[in-house]
């Protein structure tokens, strides 16, 4: 076994930096994912608690809508099929598609984005979607509060030449949504939830995305055990090196 000081000496030196930076990277990707963890709990928390209560009428925008988030709520209006877009990148039983958010304009004139539900790529061309109009006349819609995330995802691309109307967006943004359409939207969604009984038509209402704890708490551990890994072998490595042999000393 080498003396404990030959491990901060010449190339040794090299390889004990290596390890310990090794070690501490990967022990700081375990601590992200515990972290990404205890954010999924808190909103399994949200959404639980949340849906938990009674619907709420609404008849005019929030001035916050963050404590409504994941509130039953109902509201009444018009629906504006004409101006109806579409949400990028949704999944439904494994299938990559598109929600469909369509503008319910309110007695005060002002809007809010209903997300009708989930329809294939293939049925969702721009000349297509009048096939999926909303009813017509007044309506109460059932749904539940989604408050946009507008600050990760892809950035729109911009408009083809000639163009003056987006169909497909990445992110519900409900003030460029709503400066497109001529409406003044209010600062969330609201998701029609699937009824149970009633059968499954385009475009199919989205269920909140399901209660699971996911798989943050599964790479924690799997990145403290890359880490035991390396200290481990490295240590193994040193202790089976033999060390270095004194030089001889010379008889007088």
């Amino acid at each position: 076994m080498k003396p404990f000081s030959t491990l901060f000496r010449g190339i040794q030196l090299l390889y004990t930096v290596l390890t310990i930076a090794g070690c501490v990277a990967l022990c700081f990707l375990g601590v992200w994912q515990l972290r990404r963890h205890g954010e999924r709990q808190v909103l399994n928390a949200t959404i639980v608690a949340g849906m938990a209560r009674a619907p709420l009428p609404l008849r005019v925008a929030p001035a916050n809508p963050e404590p409504l988030a994941y509130q039953p709520v109902l509201v009444r209006g018009r629906y504006d099929g004409a101006n109806q877009v579409l949400l990028r990148n949704r999944e439904f039983r494994g299938i990559t598609g598109f929600h469909v958010l369509t503008p319910l304009v309110l007695a005060d004139g002002k809007a809010v984005l209903i997300d009708r539900g989930w329809l294939p790529q293939n049925a969702t061309t721009d000349g297509q979607l009048a096939a999926f109009a909303p009813p017509v006349g007044e309506v109460t819609v059932a749904g539940v509060v989604r408050v946009p995330i507008l600050t990760s995802g892809p950035a729109e691309p911009p408009l083809a030449a000639g163009t003056s109307r987006r169909v497909a967006w990445f992110r519900a943004d409900t003030t460029a949504i709503g400066a497109q359409s001529g409406h003044t939207l209010w600062p969330l969604v609201i998701q029609i939830q699937p009824q149970p009984g009633t059968p499954e038509q385009l475009p199919q209402p989205a269920v909140i995305e399901e209660l699971g704890i996911g798989s943050h708490l599964g790479y924690a551990l799997q990145w403290f055990a890359f880490a035991g890994i390396l200290a481990a072998g490295y240590a193994l490595v040193v202790l089976r090196t033999p060390a270095p042999a004194l030089p001889a000393r010379r008889s007088s």
